[in-house]
């Protein structure tokens, strides 16, 4: 018999059967206690899951059961890099579209946080809801998806497609086809040339399936360095310039050669098919450098690095060749170029990115058509 405890821990969808292994001791199979429904839906909450990716380590799952027209959510986050940020909609939201895109919000949340503002609970007394004839339909088609909002990633830090259980993984996770596993590439000073990396259209689902493309440092992937959603396509194009500027924010030298490992995921919005790794080894070209370009003692500064829109450069330049600020997403598309006669003197543009999708910006200085030196900006 259940104590008093246990009942009101199991009505508030606090229980859980986990079957545990020797291969698994912790558990290698977990399954919320849930009440009787019509109709069941689940997602797990990654900042992979975001478009753009959110680069998080705060997760967090959600359980919906269907009784008619009424719908009953439950569930818990933690982990958020930022505060929850109640301002956007109260933070947490049902919006709809499919997992390669993003749409309006169309029902509100209601989150219990913990002191910390980094985490919460969804407790089923405080988010049984009435649908509506349309929100009925939006549902059993899969098309909401939930999005939880914080101080530091404003657009969304993890988000979840709700989808009907029992929700399989995809099948068939997809390979890298080009570059060759192991093979050595060698980037051009040229840096608005195209690398073109493609994997295998293997991967099956009874969902819509959205791809990831993941680079990391270790095979094992245990720290992801760059991720960038691909919606549907199966490859993705890369400026020399990205890849020379990630190549840098991890201390490749000029001229250097390292190795990283990247990978194909399918994703179906709430669970994820990881492909395998593939070994790709980079050599960065040689550039001037730096100090041979800016005057003694002075930084090349980008300011603030986390804007709504204006961004502040200023640098003092030795008597140098024609000057060029180039800025690229985080795909390394170029999205503006200005030039500058500001020749041995204080080097102080104005950028505006208010345009601009959220997310990772890089602010380029090229002098005489070379690329100098980088700095990464956010928009939020």
């Amino acid at each position: 018999m259940l104590s008093a405890e246990q009942m009101t821990a199991l009505q508030n969808r606090q229980m859980y059967v986990n079957i545990h292994t020797t291969a698994f001791a912790s558990g290698e199979l977990r399954g919320q206690v849930l009440p009787e429904a019509d109709e069941y839906y689940y997602m797990n909450l990654l900042g992979s899951n975001e478009v753009p990716v959110a680069m998080t380590q705060a997760a967090g799952a959600l359980a919906i059961e269907v009784h008619g027209d009424t719908m009953v959510l439950s569930g818990a986050f933690a982990g958020l890099e930022g505060d929850f940020d109640v301002n956007i909609a109260g933070g947490a939201h049902l919006h709809i579209a499919d997992p390669s895109g993003n749409g309006g919000v169309d029902i509100l949340l209601n989150t219990e946080l913990a002191a910390d503002n980094r985490a919460g609970i969804y407790r089923a007394s405080d988010n049984t809801l009435s649908l509506d004839e349309s929100q009925v339909a939006t549902l059993l088609s899969e098309q909401y998806y939930a999005n939880l909002h914080s101080t530091g990633i404003t657009s969304g830090e993890i988000r979840g497609q709700i989808l009907q259980e029992v929700n399989f993984f995809p099948d068939n996770a997809p390979a890298i086809n080009t570059p060759a596993d192991g093979g050595l590439i060698e980037l051009d000073t040229l840096f608005s040339n195209l690398i073109n990396i493609d994997w295998a259209e293997t991967a099956t689902d009874n969902n819509e399936l959205t791809y990831l493309w993941q680079v990391a440092t270790s095979p094992s992937f245990d720290t992801i360095v760059f991720q960038v959603n691909t919606a549907v396509n199966t490859d993705i194009d890369l400026t020399v310039g990205a890849l020379d500027t990630l190549l840098a924010s991890l201390g490749v030298e000029a001229g250097a050669t390292a190795t990283v490992y990247h990978r194909a995921v399918a994703s179906d919005g709430a669970v994820q098919s990881f492909g395998p790794a593939s070994e790709a080894n980079f050599t960065r070209p040689m550039v001037t450098s730096t100090v041979d370009l800016l005057a003694e003692g002075t930084d090349f500064e980008v300011y603030p690095n986390i804007t709504r829109g204006l961004v502040q450069v200023q640098a003092e330049l030795r008597n140098v060749g024609r000057v060029e600020l180039a800025v690229f997403n985080a795909i390394g598309q170029p999205i503006l170029r200005k030039r500058t006669d500001n020749i041995g003197r204080l080097l102080n543009e104005r950028l505006d990115l208010s345009q601009e999708d959220n997310g990772l910006y890089l602010i380029q200085l090229r002098i005489d058509e070379q690329p100098v030196t980088v700095r990464k900006v956010f928009k939020q």
